[in-house]
């Protein structure tokens, strides 16, 4: 996995890790602990979306770098629009990619990882436009989990396409 998506990763945990222990302390009041959530939730869903995006991106490099530098360009500039990281939206850009992946990604996510994911960006556009939400940190915490688990499945279909494109270049 590219290496600012693991840090990001990383870098989320830690905060994750912070709110567990804000979440512990008798004197910081609910409403705190509340806004902290409310901010690892904006900072989950960006993860998603920047992660998405990065390894895609990734991808296209990889790819068009015997090709035209032109194809490349447009291809990243497209992909580079931001977008609401809806289960539906990346299964749409990963079916514009290749139709296989979105079947494999949607069939390994479909049910409890998607609507978890689903919860999490309704409640990031509830947030963005200050109302009110209510997110535990536990549901917040297995939603990362999912998170984590979408672009890893988004990364191993970039991967295993981008290594099969490798070998047949070689042989």
């Amino acid at each position: 996995m590219h290496r600012d998506i693991v840090e990001h990763q990383e870098k989320l945990q830690r905060l994750f890790n912070n709110a567990r222990e804000l979440h512990k302390q008798d004197n910081v009041d609910d409403l705190t602990k509340s806004a902290f959530v409310s901010f690892l939730c904006v900072r989950t869903s960006g993860y998603l979306e920047t992660s998405v995006t990065k390894i895609l991106s990734e991808y296209i490099e990889v790819e068009t770098r015997e090709e035209s530098p032109y194809i490349a360009n447009f291809a990243r500039t497209k992909l580079n629009t931001t977008f609401n990281p809806w289960p539906s939206e990346i299964l749409k850009l990963l079916g514009q990619f290749n139709i296989e992946w979105k079947n494999v990604v949607r069939d390994a996510i479909k049910d409890r990882i998607s609507a978890s994911i689903e919860s999490m960006v309704r409640n990031r556009n509830k947030i963005a436009h200050g109302e009110d939400v209510i997110l535990s940190l536990e549901e917040l915490t297995d939603t990362f989990a999912d998170t984590q688990t979408l672009v890893g499945l988004v990364n191993a279909q970039c991967k295993a396409k981008i290594s099969n494109s490798d070998i047949q270049r070689q042989g």
